[in-house]
């Protein structure tokens, strides 16, 4: 995203927010009640294809400026206050634009929301929340599903594509969205192990068929041995070295068990040894992703330090293990502590170079020492992944005297007067 411009929003604020490429990272700050918050949302629901998001947003005007010559404007008129005391009725014209020319355009109207809430089981009526339908629509809705956005917005799709948000919100520390058996929702850093184990598996299935395929295929190199120039004329030592080193790494997180390697044959198998040990590496490689998250994620919780505790990897699995060797479960953990797992892991787990990371108040119960160095981390990560991250703080310790960095919205936004009726 290379700018953001909000009209009117709650009927208040305007703002004209630019995103620098270098180093790829914004923190907007202001009071409360200012819409911090509310403006990753706005680009979290977009990039995200939710659209009705907009129906009920109070705005008059959002313009989102993307690299190659994109652009996006939504426009909010609100025809009749409610329907049966309960419903805006209000139209979102939705416009796409490259080059300064119209590329797609349609309107979101309140027969579509009616229809949407109507379609996700969603009934309001007098005695209903008005100010929740968001959050229920956030928890069920799909695109995919949404037949009236597939076909009249496929362009905007199509670019959208591969551009989607991940946002840590503030309050990260529950998934109300799942729940244990005993009906109460699940832990957010509880899932962290969950959510490592099937990472692992992936790349262990990874392993696997990368085994099958140099397995089954080193009876005919072997054959054609005299061919394979590319082994010829590398050093066993070195493909030696290479696989010696991915194993000791691969060890430290429990990612291979104890594996025996061939060292020494007679002189006439020299090439045959070579063989083998290159087909190891290659198998070895395909878990080297995995272990680069792994160890990084590893790094950034321990660089700040859990209090008389620290990280333990088995299998896959994560564990916090106490100073006197006892496992604790993740759930058990202080609030500061869970935060900076969450933090941590979807800082490493949750990025691709094709995403935007939204971050809502990052400096949440942690300590004013984590603080210190955790801009620092976003800031490498932004570097090395081309991940753009848009972070919304109170915090000067965050800031870490990187003013530049930051997006007042009470000094650079434009502030309506408020007019009471009558």
């Amino acid at each position: 995203i290379k700018q953001l411009v909000i009209e009117g929003l709650y009927d208040l604020y305007s703002y004209d927010i630019k995103f620098d490429n270098e180093p790829n990272v914004q923190i907007v700050t202001g009071p409360n009640g200012f819409g911090k918050t509310t403006i990753l949302q706005i680009i979290n629901h977009f990039c995200s294809r939710q659209f009705w998001y907009f129906y009920f947003l109070p705005f008059s005007t959002i313009k989102i400026q993307f690299d190659s010559n994109v652009s996006f404007c939504l426009n909010r008129k609100v025809n009749r206050t409610s329907i049966s005391g309960v419903l805006i009725d209000a139209t979102v014209h939705i416009e796409m634009n490259k080059d300064g020319n119209r590329i797609e355009i349609a309107d979101l109207d309140v027969v579509y929301i009616s229809n949407l809430l109507k379609y996700y089981g969603i009934q309001p009526n007098e005695d209903f929340d008005y100010s929740r339908i968001d959050e229920k629509l956030d928890w069920k809705y799909l695109y995919q599903n949404d037949t009236f956005v597939m076909n009249n917005y496929p362009k905007i799709l199509d670019f959208l594509e591969g551009r989607e948000c991940i946002m840590i919100k503030e309050q990260r520390l529950v998934n109300y969205l799942r729940t244990t058996d005993d009906k109460l929702p699940v832990k957010t850093v509880d899932d962290i192990q969950k959510y490592i184990e099937e990472f692992f598996l992936i790349a262990q299935k990874a392993y696997n068929l990368m085994s099958l395929k140099v397995d089954g295929s080193f009876v005919k190199r072997l054959s054609n041995l005299a061919e394979n120039k590319t082994i010829k004329h590398i050093k066993r030592d070195v493909i030696h070295k290479q696989v010696l080193d991915k194993i000791a790494k691969f060890k430290k997180y429990g990612l291979v068990g104890e594996l025996e390697i061939v060292e020494k044959l007679g002189i006439h198998y020299e090439e045959v040894l070579k063989l083998y040990l290159k087909d190891l590496d290659n198998k070895l490689s395909t878990l080297s992703p995995f272990y680069a998250r792994l160890s990084t994620f590893d790094q950034l919780v321990s660089s700040k330090g859990l209090s008389y505790k620290h990280l333990a990897f088995k299998d896959g699995k994560m564990y916090v293990i106490s100073e006197s060797g006892h496992e604790i479960p993740p759930h058990n953990l202080s609030s500061g502590e869970q935060n900076l797992l969450v933090l941590c892991y979807k800082l490493v787990f949750g990025l691709s170079n094709s995403k935007i990371l939204l971050i809502d108040e990052p400096e949440n119960s942690l300590h004013m020492a984590w603080l210190d160095k955790l801009l620092e981390d976003y800031l490498q990560t932004a570097k090395v992944t081309g991940c753009q991250m848009i972070i919304a703080t109170h915090s000067p310790t965050f800031i870490h005297g990187r003013w530049n960095l930051t997006y007042d919205l009470c000094e650079n936004g434009e502030i309506q007067e408020f007019k009471r009726n009558g």
